[in-house]
């Protein structure tokens, strides 16, 4: 045998004891790993037991729960067996008064039944009065038309007798009226007559209004102031008129009317000025048998003066020239023309001033009046127009 025979067996007693090493620690490595395992399984039981006294918790719950469901069934039980048997009953009653309602229906029915053959049997007895009535009526109707055809020839001729009874009454009035127009054109006549027959020229001592006008117009007409009594007695005596106590006007009195109907142009175009919202003069002059005579007008605003005019309503007025004076003159200069206007402005003033009318209205005109509402003034000569203008606003001859 050879010599490393002998060392075989130590060999193999390594090897057995290495072998028998791995073996334990491939066990001990198990059993660690049994030992996770089993710890791991120890945790799942513990969560198992967590879980399954969970679930016992939610059994006592699910119990309680099936116990609180169990008596609520019961109690649901009951109540359907009341409500069945309510239902019962309330069907039975339902199905007791549908029969009810049923008779009651067929008892009605038959009811209706006898009413509509009673209404036929009645609609037939009416049916028969209706034909005998509408018999009746075309009976009627015949006679009404006839009626009818003799009242319209009653109102024909009634129309034609109250057509001519107008026309007999319109002359009857027409006859009265023209009547009654002459009684009284006749008494008018009459009373005028009367009244012209004898003409009373005064009233309470004093010539009228209409005698110092009819003395004014004969003036104008040319009828001298000392032949004024003359004239008109002959007039009066012409016309069938007797003039009472047969006197009239003596010349001087023809005088003061004559100055009077001047003061009345005056007053007129004083209150004419005071009215207007300006004037235009124009003036000339010249000579008569060696004296300088010089006449002033003036141009403005006044009203119509018509009976059916507003004369407070401007829209009426209308531009008119009035007469101022006829004077005469020492010479044609423009300080004479100045005075001889500022006496004629003064004497309007002041014959407006002392007017009745003037206490009437409350109201008195100013002597500068006429210069205020003066705009203008027509000359036939340039210098002495420049030279009164000069004068009459304050300015140097």
């Amino acid at each position: 045998m050879p010599p490393d025979q002998p060392s075989l067996p130590l060999n193999h007693s390594v090897e057995k004891a290495k072998s028998l090493k791995a073996q334990i620690i491939e066990k001990d490595q198990r059993i660690t790993d049994l030992d996770a395992i089993i710890s791991g399984l120890n945790a799942d039981t513990h969560q198992l037991q967590n879980q399954l006294s969970s679930l016992r918790l939610v059994h006592d719950a699910l119990s309680e729960h099936n116990r609180t469901i169990s008596i609520a069934h019961n109690a649901l039980t009951s109540l359907k067996q009341k409500a069945d048997t309510q239902f019962t009953d309330e069907l039975g009653k339902r199905h007791k008064r549908i029969k009810r309602l049923e008779r009651e229906r067929d008892a009605r029915d038959e009811a209706n039944r006898l009413t509509v053959t009673n209404l036929h049997e009645d609609l037939g007895a009416e049916v028969k009065v209706i034909s005998k009535l509408q018999h009746d009526l075309a009976i009627a109707m015949t006679r009404i038309h006839c009626g009818d055809t003799q009242i319209l020839t009653l109102n024909s001729a009634l129309r034609d007798k109250q057509s001519s009874l107008p026309a007999v009454r319109n002359r009857l009035y027409t006859s009265q009226k023209k009547a009654g127009h002459a009684s009284e054109s006749l008494k008018k006549m009459e009373k005028r007559y009367n009244d012209l027959a004898i003409w009373d020229a005064k009233e309470d001592g004093e010539f009228t209004g209409v005698a110092r006008e009819l003395s004014r117009n004969l003036t104008y007409a040319g009828v001298s102031a000392g032949k004024m009594e003359f004239a008109v007695l002959s007039c009066a005596r012409a016309f069938g008129i007797k003039v009472r106590q047969n006197k009239f006007m003596s010349r001087h009195t023809v005088g003061r009317t004559i100055d009077e109907g001047g003061k009345y142009g005056e007053l007129q175009l004083a209150r004419e000025i005071l009215e207007a919202p300006g004037f235009v003069e124009s003036s000339d002059g010249t000579t008569h048998r060696g004296i300088t005579v010089k006449t002033r007008s003036i141009t403005l605003l006044v009203p119509s003066y018509a009976l059916d005019a507003d004369d407070h309503d401007k829209s009426t007025w209308s531009h008119q020239t009035r007469f101022v004076e006829v004077a005469p003159a020492l010479d044609h200069t423009g300080q004479h023309q100045f005075e001889g206007t500022k006496e004629a402005a003064t004497r309007i003033a002041d014959t407006y001033t002392r007017s009745p009318l003037a206490s009437k209205e409350k109201h008195i005109m100013d002597k500068n009046e006429y210069w205020r509402k003066k705009l203008g003034e027509g000359k036939d000569h340039a210098a002495d127009g420049k030279k009164e203008f000069n004068i009459s606003a304050g300015g140097t001859s």
